[in-house]
């Protein structure tokens, strides 16, 4: 009995598409395995900080835009049954990229952050940031932008 085999070769777009994917899927994990460990002990030193009564520390952002940042992306990844954005180091991953990595995109990190706190003050004149609005108002805002 013969087994199962298909006449036709394999499509060589579709294998070197694959091989590229995989590539990519690959080089994207060893350069993420290269910034979590930092971004992460930079969290646990923020959280010993705070259990302190000190501020964090950051690399390249300002508390304010560490706070502004952080509750943008708790609004995109909330905590429930799992933790949110924050809880996960988001915060300080970004802020260690933007410190090591990718520097020179700091001024556009910079620049939607501004984008942000314009558009909160917009639907909430008197708000003094995006991180002071309550979720329902941060939701509305980005659902605004």
């Amino acid at each position: 009995m013969r087994e199962s085999v298909s006449d036709s070769p394999p499509d060589p777009v579709r294998s070197r598409r694959d091989f590229i994917a995989l590539l990519g899927t690959t080089a994207s994990t060893a350069w993420l395995a290269t910034i979590w460990p930092p971004a992460i002990a930079d969290a646990r030193g923020a959280a010993q900080a705070a259990s302190h009564g000190q501020t964090p520390r950051y690399r390249a952002l300002t508390e304010q835009q560490a706070e502004d940042f952080g509750a943008a992306a708790d609004r995109i990844i909330p905590r429930d049954d799992v933790p949110g954005a924050r809880d996960v180091g988001v915060v300080f991953f970004a802020d260690h990229l933007l410190a090591t990595f990718a520097p020179t995109r700091k001024p556009a990190f910079d620049r939607a952050l501004v984008a942000l706190n314009q558009a909160a003050r917009k639907r909430v004149p008197n708000a003094t940031s995006f991180a002071s609005l309550p979720p329902i108002q941060q939701d509305e805002t980005l659902r605004s932008i």
